[in-house]
């Protein structure tokens, strides 16, 4: 409640018109606009009131609190984009009240918006002295507990690699006492609960689809034995992804030979155990890409294909969908990429959006746009100096840097590039 001294002042100053001068005190000022929205019901005037302190006072805590107070109006009076202008204009100035936005709204696009509009989105790519060969479909993942990208294995016009490489800051060419054999198409991801990475299957220089699994523990890789496997597969792409709230690494559909998969496994690496989940819903059988999206807290999956070589493929598809631990649920975004397969994709945390890459939308029409997903629509951005259209190619986010890695791919031919997407102010 208004104390009576401050209730009048509040109603002599408004009764005095729009030309009357503004109280001196910031705060009468903001308790007066703020009666004439919540007593007198006056939402324009009210609106205008506040502004005259955002004028006034810019860059001081009171105008913070005039922008919420001009934003709660704009959605009382219906106005929700300009009730968003108004919390962007907080969120890039205001701090303080940049909390109570969250807290209020829980508004994850506005919070996207207030990145995109102040910093830059970059593709770079790094002149790096010694890099792995040129190759695609290799297994490429964030290692969490050495702060390292690492890159395993892959494939170049019939070559299989079974080398081992980790990026920080470059390439280095790591030597373990064992490893998986050579192969193209693992799956390979962070499992939170061990702190290792987890890898498995592929297709062997024999073209024999396989179904072991490897941990990696940063200094070399173990085979693990478990009693009960996924059935054997490839996946060319992020297959696999560890989803911290079961604690498990989650493996969804691939190709064996010429046949997509459509079943969900997970991994416990504390028990190195495998075991198939019996889902109400799943998406149709297919190799897709797949990244674990922070602020929803679920996996986020986005088309892919049916099973046949890239090449010979005629549908692809693009519908989204979620894996909270318990079901996969369909979405159906306003906004959305082209159907597409072998794009890469992974969370970049400065963003709040998983980040989508690439891939191929028919024969012969790879891409190399980027498109942010949000937890309800995509939107598609253009950041400077993108990378060349490919498929196929190994992307993760290193949280310590603050950026994606994106090595090699399919073009024309097998690239061997590396290229960094940044955030910057």
């Amino acid at each position: 409640m208004l104390r009576p001294a401050i209730l009048s002042g509040i109603i002599l100053t408004m009764a005095s018109g729009a030309s009357a001068p503004l109280a001196e005190s910031p705060e009468k000022m903001l308790q007066g606009a703020i009666y004439r929205a919540k007593v007198m019901g006056d939402l324009p005037g009210a609106i205008q009131q506040f502004e005259a302190i955002v004028t006034k006072y810019s860059g001081k805590p009171v105008a913070g609190r005039a922008l919420l107070e001009i934003g709660q109006a704009e959605e009382q009076l219906g106005h929700p984009d300009r009730a968003n202008q108004a919390y962007v204009r907080i969120l890039k100035g205001y701090p303080e009240q940049a909390k109570l936005v969250a807290r209020l709204h829980q508004n994850r696009e506005l919070t996207i918006d207030a990145a995109l509009n102040s910093r830059r989105l970059t593709w770079f790519s790094p002149r790096t002295p010694v890099a792995p060969p040129a190759r695609c479909c290799m297994g490429m993942s964030h290692d969490a507990s050495n702060h390292t990208i690492v890159l395993f294995g892959g494939f170049t016009q019939g070559k299989y690699f079974g080398d081992t490489w980790t990026w920080h800051n470059g390439w280095h060419e790591l030597s373990p006492p064992n490893a998986p054999t050579a192969r193209d198409g693992p799956g390979l991801t962070y499992d939170g609960a061990t702190g290792n990475l987890v890898l498995f299957g592929g297709v062997n220089e024999a073209r024999e689809s396989l179904n072991d699994t490897w941990t990696w523990d940063g200094k070399t890789w173990t085979q693990q034995f478990p009693a009960v496997s996924p059935p054997p597969r490839r996946f060319d792409g992020t297959g696999m992804v560890y989803l911290p709230t079961i604690r498990r690494v989650v493996l969804f559909g691939g190709v064996q030979g010429r046949r997509g998969l459509g079943d969900t496994w997970v991994w416990d690496g504390l028990s190195k155990t495998w075991a198939q989940k019996s889902l109400a819903s799943s998406p149709s059988p297919r190799r897709t890409m797949m990244a674990y999206d922070a602020t929803s807290k679920v996996i986020v999956l986005f088309g892919g294909d049916a099973g046949l070589p890239f090449m010979e493929t005629t549908t692809y598809l693009g519908d989204t969908w979620t894996f909270d631990g318990t079901n996969w649920t369909q979405h159906n975004p306003t906004s959305a990429p082209s159907a597409r397969g072998g794009a890469a994709m992974a969370y970049v945390a400065s963003l709040h959006s998983v980040v989508l890459f690439g891939g191929i939308t028919g024969r012969g029409r790879r891409t190399n746009d980027t498109w942010l997903w949000n937890g309800a629509n995509w939107r598609e951005v253009t950041p400077t100096d993108l990378p060349p259209s490919r498929v196929r190619a190994g992307m993760d986010y290193n949280a310590s840097t603050d950026e994606l890695v994106l090595f090699g791919g399919h073009g024309t031919t097998t690239l061997g590039g590396t290229w960094l997407f940044r955030v910057s102010r």
